[in-house]
Parts: C-alpha cells; structure tokens; sequence
C-alpha cells in the first residue's frame, strides 16, 4: 500500500503539483486571516475541481467548483474589514447539534441516488464530505473558530478519498491540510483569548 502510494507521488501530474502548492498557500493564508487567501483558494479549487472529475469523484468536482465561487464571496466578505479587525467568533453548540447529524442524513439518502446517475466511487462518503467542506467554508468566511474542526475531519476524509481514486499528491495535500488545520484552530483559539 505505501510503495503504490509513493508510486503514485512520483507520477504526480502539473496540475496536481500546482493545486497542492496553491492549496497550501490558500490555507497559510486564512491562518494569518488574509483576504488574499481567497484567490489562491480559487485557482486550487479550479485545478481541483478537473482532477476530482477526472477520478470519479462527481461531487467533489462540484464541490472544488462551488468553492471557486465561495472564493469571490469570501473575498468580498473579507475585503469589508482589515485582517487584523476580523473578530473571530464562535457558534453556539446548539447549531453544530443540528448540523452535523443533518450532513449525514443528507448524505445517507443521497447515496442511492448518487449511485445510479453518477458513477461515484464512493458516493455517501463523497456526499457527506461535500456537505461538510460547505458548511467549513461557509464557516471560515464567517470568520467562525470552528471552522477549523471542521476542516480537520473533511481533510482526513478526503485524504483517504483521493488517494483510493489514485490521486495520491492530492492526498498528501490533505494531510497538509489537516496539519494546518490544527494550527489554524489553536492560532485562531489564542487570538479569540
């Protein structure tokens, strides 16, 4: 398993090369609350968007789509106030009580579906996935604290997603990410003190 992991870093594509390097620039940046994440966020989800369709991952195409447009409204929601004044917030438990059994349900009942008019590899786990990477956008546009815990399990998910569709870079991409989550949410925690 870990030599056809390193098999599959060493044929990495361009592309993969370019989504991971701005991918990593993207979430570098939203821990330092720069509205210029935004941008790199969206030339990465781009490239994203044509690998995950490429690997039988629908939604995750749609999703890295999605993204690109999250990225304009991120920057326009950012652009309304300096970095250093974006005041992190949190959300009260109750919404996280509602969300999160809300995501997996809509993804249970989706995988049916999924199944017979998409072709996906992995359907309610692409869904929930999916579901949840909007919500953690949604979240860090908000500037919510949360975002990050969020993003620590979507990232793991799709680490195991990508590489399984054999896109092993854009699995490493998401450990990468994963690390960065953790210290986005404890930079985060310490400037919310």
């Amino acid at each position: 398993m870990l030599s056809t992991f390193i098999l599959q870093l060493r044929g990495a594509s361009p592309l993969e090369l370019i989504a991971v390097f701005t991918g990593i620039v993207y979430v570098l940046l939203v821990v330092r609350r720069s509205r210029w994440c935004w941008v790199w966020g969206a030339v990465s989800s781009g490239v994203l968007a044509g690998l995950a369709f490429g690997a039988q991952l629908p939604l995750q195409a749609a999703l890295q789509s999605i993204y690109v447009v999250m990225s304009a409204y991120g920057f326009w929601q950012w652009s309304r106030s300096q970095s250093a004044t974006l005041k992190i917030k949190t959300w009260p438990w109750q919404r996280h009580i509602i969300a999160l059994p809300l995501i997996l349900v809509i993804a249970y009942l989706s995988g049916p579906w999924l199944t017979a008019n998409t072709g996906a590899a992995w359907p309610r786990l692409d869904a929930a996935v999916m579901l949840a990477s909007l919500l953690a956008t949604y979240m860090v546009a908000r500037v919510l604290l949360e975002n990050w815990i969020y993003w620590i399990f979507v990232d793991v998910i799709s680490c195991y997603l990508y590489a399984v569709q054999g896109l092993a870079f854009v699995a490493l991409l998401y450990i990468i990410y994963c690390i960065i989550a953790i210290f986005g949410f404890r930079t985060w925690y310490q400037k919310k003190l």
